[in-house]
This record gives C-alpha cells, structure tokens and sequence, in this order.
C-alpha cells in the first residue's frame, strides 16, 4: 500500500488509510501516549524524505508533551470518524494547528 501522507501549503496532512493501515503505527502510538506518538513520528519523518521528512521534522523540534497529548486524541478520534489528521506549524502561539480533513 502507497502511502498518502502529503504535503501541501506547509502542512502535513495524514489520511484516515495512513492512520488505519500505515506501517508506522500511529493509531497505536496514539493509542500508548504523547512519547510513543513522538516515536513513530521520528520514524515516518526517518523514513520520508524531500518535503515531507523537512516539514516532519520541523513539527517534531516544536511538538510539546500537551500538543502531542492532543494530537494523540485527534488521532483516535479520527479513526473512529473517518478522517485524517493535518499538522501544520505556525508563527503564533500554539506554534502547531492540528485540525481534521
């Protein structure tokens, strides 16, 4: 299976079937907890290259244990609803919007 993880405006954005099926885990880390998610984030962000890896790992140097908390949660309730997650880093306070497509 392909993954369809992209990049697009700045922001990452993780589909439902990446979540599901995705061989990084993230349900699960989501699932264990803030340190578990950082993680599996580290490895899709090894894994990746080109933009993709670059905006992974500009989001891992600003991710905190609430935004990771968070993220976790919107993560699981993703799943259940069908959707992915979008991760995008921002010049304001919180430095991260998290959101659904």
């Amino acid at each position: 299976m392909t993954p369809q993880f992209h990049v697009n405006n700045g922001a990452l954005y993780i589909s439902h079937t990446d979540l599901v099926g995705g061989a990084f885990g993230l349900v699960t880390a989501a699932q264990a907890g803030p340190y578990a998610l950082q993680a599996a984030l580290v490895a899709l962000g090894t894994a990746t290259s080109g933009p993709v890896g670059t905006v992974i790992t500009t989001i891992l140097g600003i991710l905190s244990v609430p935004s990771l908390t968070t993220l976790s949660g919107m993560i699981i309730w993703a799943l259940g609803s069908g959707q992915g997650v979008y991760i995008k880093p921002v010049f304001s306070y919180p430095p991260l919007e998290l959101g659904y497509w």
